[in-house]
Order: structure tokens, then sequence, then C-alpha cells
């Protein structure tokens, strides 16, 4: 079964390889040209080429940017000088045959690409493509006539152009895919993990110094054999394809050999081996550990391990092993240095500085230098390991309250979605890297093996940020992958706080110094007494104001170290702008001598700059301790500790230490903007009405953070808020700092019965219709006292309107407690204006209130009435319409509502209000 796969796999490999030669022969057209003159404005990028690192070891058999001067080359090719025979074979005259094979037994190789020589062109005039694709070639030698051998006979589609190939652009985008490719590590295109693996030549030349008997070493991802070359000891590596080796040299490397299993298919193992080379005198041979179709000549023995040659197979292999050598400006391969006559350049060659000179043999692969001299045939093995994977680095900073940190700090990425078929994909799966930030501040996040199209996104958050409160939680980064040719394009869309991308962010993590805010509830009763909580629960808002601080807080601690328990003797606070200078004396004299056996151990500090000078009194036995030290403090950034180690024979007290001659500048505080809710929190019976909470105490800006709470109102208790040195009854007036408590203390009010004052204005007729906008004043004499309403209530207000008006119910209510500050007897009510088409009840009524005498009201020109009962507050005033009949009394004065049951009680109520007052406000009106 197993074999009958493998057959279908080539069959399948087979028929997409005759598709593709059938869709680019028959179906790609090449731009604009003219066949009869010979000319186009064609260009590589138009007829479908990239500059690209996998596009070019998939295509072409050579690309030079200089000349190429050699016997054979199988494959297409681009060079940017001139192409001719090679001078090592010769003397350089005749031509360089271009496509085709030499002999006629092997498969022909099809061009797939056009291929284009910017120089003179020595190459016959006979190109064998095997294909229809063009041959493009400098306008140098637009004097010649070419025949092309395509797949249908002969056809004349060559071309003169000086502008076909960007070299510059070319070389510069063929560097830079080398370098991804140099330093990947992560997913090959079969899903295999590529490992970065260092070649330690000099570690395995010690060994076999050491262990002069021994022939061999495995180091796990490679093994090293000792190798004897014109009886000079070198070394042979045995590499398993499929990960990226790096050589710091190829000096003293004679041979490198490809491991793989048998029967197994080696040419899709994407392998990778660089060389910080820059001048390469030997290229190792190559050979490989197995004897199978690509060869069965045995090339050498080491330590007993057989290992083979590569045979001269022109065309119809692949292969992925790519050599990149970025530094090298001069490479020799073939010659007489390593095993001559032995092994070939088998695998592709990057070196786009480097002048190449090969000496023996064939080549199998494809190069990417500066120029070729070469007596060997190039033969065509294409390409098929990995495209040039998408790369992308994300960058973001670490501030520590708004300011660049000291320390270093961990951040880690992982994949939260993401193309599952992407290598990239497989490379985090159920796994995340780390980073960690740079003394500036940022860090980075390289990220390699983009090879599908698609979005990404990636969860970044904070390792160890203890001790501080991170904002944002966490990042989230979207990019979105596109698919150009063989070239994958990542872009960063950007950053945002959720997973679903929708709310923008910075690509800052700012860590804000957390202090501890306590919210404690204490319940009073009237007589300030702890009583029962009426509640089981209370909200409470926290607030917090910005100030900006001109300077820091630093606190200075003596400590001494009793029995393995650090004590602290001493503490002091200065608000600092600048830089601190202070003398610390923890002189301790032996009894009844004139040494000195205790003082001062050590001085620390959580930030800025220490200096110790002008120590003195020096501390018996030791040579570094001193009883007195002048203390200097200088690039403070953030509020710091200095804590100072003392030691002694006894037990130190505050007074033995003494902190003196303090030198700086006080600091200075300025609110920045109003205050802003922070949170809301529940403080609960079931908890002791206490909660603690951590808070910022700096803003992301770096402004320092005050906090307040107010609290929810209760109608029947007054609240006073206390930070443990201010109290008021004002919520903002009291701020805590840090780690301060902010108690609220709720003690109940006293009961007072409050007073009213309610006119309705009714229909003299029917009493059940009631009367707005009847309008009066109330006057002291005759000077109008003013009111304001407040919830349908008149209180006195000096400030407020001179008039009082019914509502829709007929009703004014007015607070007759809020009149006890006048100090006044009598009252005058005037009735301004009637309601609409009725007749104004009465002129006025005079109301007086005497605390030692009666009180009494009076309307207009009849006698006063006295009041008696002081409990009732309702007056109930009718008017009569314009229309209707006035009756007249036997007085002959018109029958004033006021004769209304009613009218009397609203009087004595104001009378109650007299005696109300003459009793301080005690009891009943």
């Amino acid at each position: 079964m197993k074999r009958h796969r493998q057959v279908f796999k080539k069959l399948l490999e087979l028929s997409l390889t005759f598709v593709l030669i059938f869709a680019t022969c028959i179906t790609h057209t090449y731009g604009t040209s003219d066949s009869t003159t010979h000319t186009t404005i064609n260009t590589f990028i138009s007829d479908g080429g990239e500059y690209s690192l996998a596009y070019i070891l998939s295509h072409y058999n050579v690309f030079t940017f200089d000349y190429y001067k050699g016997t054979h080359v199988v494959g297409p090719m681009i060079v940017g000088g001139e192409a001719g025979r090679t001078t090592l074979q010769g003397d350089g005259s005749g031509s360089l045959a271009l496509g085709g094979l030499s002999t006629s037994s092997s498969q022909p190789f099809p061009h797939l690409v056009p291929s284009y020589i910017k120089g003179k062109a020595s190459i016959g005039n006979t190109v064998t493509t095997r294909s229809n694709v063009p041959f493009y070639l400098g306008t140098v030698n637009q004097n010649n006539s070419y025949t092309l051998a395509g797949a249908n006979g002969n056809y004349y589609d060559y071309y003169f152009s000086d502008n076909y190939v960007d070299f510059d652009q070319a070389k510069s985008l063929i560097k830079a895919d080398a370098a991804i490719y140099q330093n990947y590590e992560g997913p090959s295109q079969n899903g295999e993990t590529i490992k970065k693996v260092e070649i330690n030549i000099g570690d395995a030349f010690q060994y076999f110094k050491n262990n002069p008997d021994q022939d061999k070493y495995d180091y796990q991802d490679y093994v090293v054999y000792k190798d004897v070359v014109n009886s000079e000891i070198k070394l042979a590596v045995k590499l398993k394809l499929g990960n990226n080796y790096h050589f710091t040299s190829f000096n003293n490397v004679s041979t490198i050999i490809y491991d793989y299993e048998a029967n197994s298919d080696p040419s899709d193992k994407t392998t990778i081996i660089s060389c910080n080379d820059d001048k390469i005198d030997s290229f190792p041979i190559i050979l490989k550990s197995q004897s199978d179709a690509m060869g069965k000549s045995e090339g050498l023995t080491l330590a007993n391990e057989k290992f083979y040659q590569f045979d001269s197979i022109e065309s119809g292999q692949n292969l992925s092993v790519t050599y990149i050598c970025p530094n090298a400006t001069n490479i020799e391969i073939g010659n007489e240095k390593n095993h001559p006559g032995i092994g070939k350049l088998n695998g592709h060659l990057v070196a786009v500085n480097a002048d190449v000179k090969i000496l023996n043999g064939d080549y199998n692969g494809t190069l990417i230098v500066k120029s070729v001299d070469s007596k060997a045939e190039g033969h065509m093995w294409s390409y098929k390991g990995i495209i040039t994977p998408g790369s992308l680095d994300l960058t973001l900073n670490k501030k520590v309250n708004g300011q660049v940190p000291d320390q270093t700090f961990e951040f880690s990425l992982q994949q939260v979605s993401g193309p599952d078929d992407s290598s990239i994909t497989q490379q985090f799966r159920n796994s995340l890297v780390t980073s960690q930030t740079l003394k500036d501040g940022s860090f980075k996040f390289k990220l390699s093996g983009f090879d599908r199209a698609g979005t990404y996104i990636y969860q970044i958050k904070e390792m160890n940020n203890d001790g501080y409160l991170c904002t944002p939680e966490a990042l989230f980064a979207k990019v979105e992958v596109t698919q150009s040719g063989t070239l994958m394009l990542p872009r960063l869309v950007g950053y945002y706080l959720d997973e679903n991308c929708t709310q923008s962010a910075e690509a800052i993590f700012n860590n804000l110094s957390k202090t501890k805010l306590t919210l404690q509830k204490v319940w009073k009763d009237k007589d300030n007494q702890d009583m029962e909580a009426p509640r089981d629960s209370i909200n409470v808002n926290v607030y917090r104001q910005a100030y900006k601080q001109n300077g820091h807080q630093v606190q200075i601690r003596i400590l001494q170290n009793i029995n393995g328990t650090s004590k602290e003797i001493k503490k002091e606070t200065v608000f600092v702008d600048g830089d601190l200078t202070f003398i610390a004396d923890a002189s301790v004299l032996a009894t009844g001598q004139s040494y000195y056996v205790g003082g001062i151990k050590k001085v620390t500090t959580t930030n800025g700059s220490l200096d110790i000078s002008e120590s003195k009194n020096p501390v018996f036995g030791t040579f570094d301790q001193y009883g007195i030290e002048k203390i200097n403090l200088s690039k403070i950034t953030s509020d710091a500790t200095i804590d100072i180690e003392v030691s002694s024979p006894d037990e130190y007290s505050p007074d033995n230490v003494k902190l003196t001659d303090f030198s700086y500048t006080s600091g200075s505080i300025q609110k920045i903007g109003e205050p802003e809710q922070y949170s809301t929190v529940t403080l609960q019976k079931g908890q002791s009405w206490k909660s603690s909470l951590d808070v910022p105490k700096y803003s992301q800006d770096g402004n320092v953070y005050h906090y307040f709470v107010e609290e929810e109102q209760l109608a029947d208790y007054d609240v006073t808020y206390s930070n443990g040195e201010t109290s008021s009854s004002k919520a903002s007036d009291v701020e805590a700092k840090e780690n301060e408590t902010l108690t609220m203390t709720n003690k109940q009010k006293e009961t007072v019965e409050n007073h009213y004052l309610t006119i309705t204005k009714v229909d003299q007729n029917d009493h059940s219709k009631k009367l707005k906008n009847a309008k009066f004043s109330l006057y002291n004499g005759n000077e109008e006292l003013k009111v304001k309403k407040e919830n349908d209530i008149y209180f006195y207000d000096p400030a407020g309107d001179d008039i009082l008006t019914s509502d829709d119910q007929g009703m004014i209510k007015i607070d007759l407690d809020s009149f006890k500050s006048l100090n006044i007897k009598d009252y005058v009510l005037r009735e301004k204006e009637a309601p609409e088409n009725y007749l104004k009840t009465f002129d006025e009524i005079k109301l007086h209130f005497d605390c030692e005498n009666d009180c009494y009201y009076k309307i207009d020109d009849h006698e006063q009435v006295k009041l008696n009962d002081h409990q009732e507050h309702c007056l109930e005033i009718s008017n009569v319409q314009r229309d209707a009949v006035i009756k007249v009394p036997n007085t002959g004065y018109k029958e004033y509502p006021y004769l209304m049951l009613g009218m009397g009680l609203v009087m004595i109520s104001l009378l109650g209000l007299m005696i109300y007052r003459k009793q301080g406000g005690k009891g009943n009106v």
C-alpha cells in the first residue's frame, strides 16, 4: 500500500509539472515586444518575476550581478555582465552553452522563465529553452541574431533591453531575504520544525586533542569526524537535513555530509547552512549518507562509515539545501586543498558580494553571487523548500509611572487566532515566547514563519508585575498577511485592548506603583455612641484627583538587625525637588573607652544614586564602617526609600540615631484637572464595614493621585469624612495619599419636627375646585421677604423671589422653620393677584407673634382674632368668580371667604411657630 502511495505521489508531481509547463508555454504572455525590431519594454517584474530568494532559487540556475564565465548551464540564467567561455579550461575562446542538455539520454529540462544577459553574450546563436519563453539581452548584442530551440521547434522571440532587471533592487531584496533565512527557526513547508543550530568547531577540535584515540563525536543535531587531508587534521561534519546550521567559519572544515534516512525524499527538507567568512579559500566538499538514485559512488570512509558522492545529473532533481555566505567576497570550490577529485557543490549558494571560482566537476543548484568563473557545468536542481517566510517585528514600550523603568520586565506573546495550516500557527500552538525590556524601555517580538495569507491575532501580557498595577492588563496585536507570488507580506494593523480588536490602544504598558486605600464605615447614635447599623450595606464612590508633583517623597529608615530580624528604629520623610544631602550619626562609644563599637553598616536606596562622604568615627575592627556619614542622594526619578542599617553590641533607641544638616529644595504639588470617579465600593455589615483596595499611586502621565470618597446620602444621618488628620462633612476636603484609611462616620440626626404653613386656594361655591396662579407676598412691615422654592416648598432666602404662587393643586406650602432667624413679631400676608377670572379675597392679613402675650391675625380693617391652637398649619382661602353673586353680611361688609372653616386655624399655626422659637426649637408647635 505504501508503494502505491509513493507511485501516486510521483504521478501527481509529474502531472502538476506538466500542467505548469503547459500553462507557461501556451497561456503566459510576456508584456509588450516587437518581434520585428526585437525591442521591448518588458521587465523581470512585468514578466511575473520576483526579487525574492524563494522565487529565484526555484526558477533560475544562475543569477549574477556581474559576469558569468563557464562551459554549460542547463537552466535559465540572469547575468548582470558578460557571459562567455571560462579561461579556467582553455583560453576562453568559444562560447557558453545555455539551455538544453549535454547528453541526449537525459531528461530534457524546459525553461519556465526567460533568461537575460545584460553584457556581451558569447553564447553561440542557439539557446535551447525547450519552451517558448522569450530571451532577453543587453543592447550591446543587438547586431546579433538568435535562434531559440523551443518545445514546438525553433522560434525567434529574443529582445534587447538594458533595463530588464533592476540589479540594485534585486540585490537589496535578496540580501534582506537571505538575512531572514539565516536567522529563521520555526515550521518548514512540510510542517516539521527547523531548529537553529550553532556548529562548535573549536570545541570539537579540543575534544579530539584531549582524546587522540577518538575519531567521532556526536553532538545530537550533528556529528563531527576527524578527517586527515594532505597530512593535516580537519573536520567533517554530518548534518541532519531539515535544520538551520551556522558555522562561524568553514576554515578547517573539509567535508559536509547530508544525513537523511534511506528511501526518503531529502529534497523537501529545508536546510540552511551559513558562515561568517569574508573569504573561503576552499569550500567544503559535499557528500551524503545514503547510496541511492542521486549517486552510488563512494567518496570517503570516516570512523568506519561510508559516505557517497552525488552523480552528475543535469536536471530533474529538487534540492532544498541553501548555503548563505553574506560576508564572503571570494569563494573557491573544488581546489586541491580538500580531497581533490572528490565531491562537488550540491546545494544552492547565496553570496551576493562574492566572486566565485569553481575548479572541477559540476554544481547542482542555483548560484546567486556577484560573478562566476567555472570549469563546472551548471545543473538545474530546483529549490522546493520554504518560501520566503513573512517576518515582522512587534516593538512595544514599557513605562513605570510614566517614566522609562530602571529595572527589567518580561513579557509573553501568544497567538490567539490565525490560519490553522500556517507554519507560525503551528509554532505557537500550546506555546508562547517571551521578551525582556531594553535600557530604553522598549521590547520586541520577532515573528517569523508567516506562510499563509490571513488574519493573525496575538496577545501580549506582562509576566512579572508584582508591586505594580499593569495598565493595560493585556494588549492584542492584529496582523494581516497577504501573498504576492512567493512573498508573504505581513502588516501590523494595530494594537487593541480587546481580542475582537475594536478598542484601539497605544503600544505601551505603563506600570503604575500601587498603594493601599482602606475604607472604613462607623455608625454613631445621637449621643455619639456606637450603634447597630440600620442596614446591611452601603455604596461608596471612590474619586481620584491628579496632582503634578514637582519632586519626590524620600523616606529615610533606620534599621537594626537583631537576632536575624530587621527592626525599624526611626523613620523620617522629606519632599525633595532635586538632590538631598544630610548627615546620619549612629556612633556608639565602647563603655569607658575612646573607640567606637557601633555605627552605620550599610546604606541602600530604591531609587537614585547614592554618594557617601565625610565619614567619621570609624568602628573598631572594621575597614569600611563609620559612626557618622554624609549621605547624598541624586538623580532621583521616583519616590525613594533610603535604608540605613546600623550595628551595635546593644539595641538602638530612636534617640541614639541622629539625622541632621538636611540640605534640599522642598518639592511642590499642583492640582491637575477635575476629580474623576475611580470605582464604586460596596461596604457590607458582614465585613465589619471595611474594605481595602489596591489603587494606582500615579497616573500614566506621572502625576500623583490623591483619593477621596463620597457615600450615598442617608436622610437620617450626618456624615463626617476623616483621614486621621483632617475631618470634614465635605467629601473632597478629605483626601488619602499613600497607604491611608478614609473613615466615614455616620451620626444619627437629632429628631426635629418640621412646621409648615399650607395655603390652599379654592372656589367659594365649589371647594373641590382648586385655583392655581394665585400670588401672595409676605412682608416684615413694608419690606418684602424673599423666598425660594425647592421640591414644591417655599423657604426663606434673602437672595430669592418675593412672590408665592399656588400650583396646579391651588397649594402654597411654606417652611416656617426657615424664618426663625428673622426674630421679628409682626408679618403681613398680601394677596397680589387673584387666580384668573376670580376676585381678590382680601388686601392683607396681619400676623402677630409674641411669645409673652397673645398671638393673633387681623384681616384688613376687621377685628383681630386671637390664636389659641398651635398644632394646625393649614389655611383654605376661597375666591369668588367675577360673575358670581356676592353676599353681604348684616354688618354691611362683604361676606369674605375668611369666615370659612379653617381660616383661623392657619393663623394659630403661626402662633405655634413663635412659641416654638421662644422655647429654642424644643418641643412641638
